[in-house]
């Protein structure tokens, strides 16, 4: 098992190769200019490289959740249909599943009136 390096040495090279800009510089300037080796340079980058890639590894916390049963959610949900005379129809959330057998009924219901409209008049 590899031990994991001392933090203050892991930012020391994190912040030293953050620096480092491949436009301004070669590897090995950069490498002579702050007294490291080519070999460290590659390692560090590559050792960094792959912690930072470790899912999870950024923002460990923990999230509050609760766990409830699944009628206590279906009680507090409801569904609301509001008509054209103003009137609506609630339906509680342990009947939500009728809201769709509930909408093609009323809207066959309002086609057969629009027929029967269009018949008597």
């Amino acid at each position: 098992m590899t031990r994991s390096p001392d933090p203050e040495l892991r930012r020391w090279w994190q912040q030293l190769l953050d620096a480092f800009d491949p436009d301004r510089s070669t590897v090995s300037q950069f490498c002579r200019d702050n007294r490291i080796s080519i070999t460290s340079f590659y390692k560090w980058r590559k050792r960094l490289q792959q912690s930072n890639r470790r899912p999870g590894n950024e923002n460990k916390r923990l999230i509050p959740v609760r766990i409830v049963d699944h009628q206590e959610l279906l009680s507090q949900c409801a569904a609301r249909i509001h008509f054209s005379d103003d009137s609506q129809m609630e339906i509680m959330g342990s009947h939500a599943f009728l809201v769709p057998q509930i909408a093609a009924v009323l809207a066959n219901a309002q086609c057969r009136q629009a027929l029967t409209d269009e018949a008597t008049s």
